[in-house]
């Protein structure tokens, strides 16, 4: 979409999503209210968890291994 906007071949991100995605757009599905009690129980430990693991995935994301050599298994 960016490269047919940049292209003139539309005036504007918002003509290009009238012809590629409007078109194909459902009504909203319905929340499946047991799965959302579900979700709401076990976010918490996601958050923790993902809160945990920032350190990790900073060392990662940089080529370093959260991880010492002692630590690696053998």
């Amino acid at each position: 979409m960016i490269a047919a906007v940049s292209l003139g071949i539309y005036g504007s991100m918002a003509d290009c999503v009238k012809d590629w995605v409007t078109p194909y757009q459902r009504p909203p599905e319905p929340a499946d209210q047991a799965m959302a009690a579900h979700f709401d129980a076990v976010f918490p430990t996601y958050r923790q968890s993902r809160l945990a693991l920032r350190p990790v995935w900073h060392a990662l994301s940089h080529g370093a291994s959260p991880a010492s050599e002692q630590e690696r298994p053998q």
